[in-house]
């Protein structure tokens, strides 16, 4: 059975978001407005396109992936194994699970020792670390550990981070209802991707903004509510979301015709 996969910029590669790069933003005025009146006020932001063009030079310096947000160099490895050694006599307190998440993080995805970082990872879950339940769930299903595929144990890994209300978990999930590639573990289900989506997006989570108003638009409904959900994205750094809505702008994308 052929899978889907999330749109580019949505996926699990997605582009790292930038902090807001303007706080005059039209968005708190476009609730439950037509898709004409959203695009009417994000043209009242004049300096959209010269803001955003201004933010090319720096995409090279994004990570390769949209989280986790904070991801230390090769460089930082040895003070990091400093800092648990010091911070750690309490495994359970919310500095020591910070620390070895970094840690981790580091060893992980800088492929410096996956299967050490998996380690940490996993026992900081036990712990009761958020991030590192979803981590560990991500690298059973995407098979960071040398191709190592386990969508049963890393489907309950991020069933466990959503349960928790952890914001990327419940992103990763949403993915997987998707996608359906967690199958039979988590099965296909578009409606409850959507509604998980919708439950990141509403706390601002910047690739379920994305991917909210992707499904809305493929289902032709709410493209007013879609096209500010883009510009909310695209205005945290979303490179796919700001290629939409100057499509929008454009006249040149599919709501346009709609």
């Amino acid at each position: 059975m052929l899978r889907k996969t999330l749109p580019l910029a949505g996926a699990l590669l997605a582009t790292y978001p930038f902090p807001l790069t303007s706080t005059k933003s039209p968005t708190a005025r476009c609730e439950g407005r037509s898709l004409e009146d959203v695009i009417a006020l994000i043209r009242s932001d004049k300096d959209l396109r010269n803001r955003w063009e201004k933010d090319e030079d720096n995409w090279r310096k994004l990570p390769a992936r949209a989280w986790p947000e904070n991801q230390p160099g090769v460089d930082e490895e040895s003070e990091l194994r400093r800092s648990v050694s010091v911070v750690c006599a309490s495994p359970k307190s919310r500095t020591c699970k910070d620390v070895k998440f970094a840690l981790a993080t580091c060893l992980v995805f800088n492929n410096l020792d996956v299967d050490e970082g998996f380690k940490i990872y996993e026992d900081n879950a036990a712990n009761g670390c958020d991030n590192s339940s979803t981590a560990a769930g991500i690298v059973l299903v995407e098979g960071f550990n040398n191709g190592n595929v386990d969508l049963e144990k890393g489907s309950k890994y991020i069933k466990a981070a959503a349960a928790a209300d952890n914001n990327q978990g419940i992103f990763e999930l949403a993915s997987l209802y998707y996608t359906g590639a967690a199958e039979p573990y988590i099965p296909e289900d578009e409606d409850e991707a959507m509604s998980l989506f919708e439950k990141a997006a509403k706390r601002g989570h910047t690739c379920s903004e994305f991917m909210l108003a992707d499904m809305l638009i493929e289902r032709g409904s709410d493209l007013g509510r879609a096209t500010e959900l883009l510009y909310k994205a695209g205005e945290k750094g979303h490179r796919f979301s700001r290629q939409q809505i100057l499509a929008i702008l454009d006249g040149r994308h599919k709501v346009n015709k709609k």
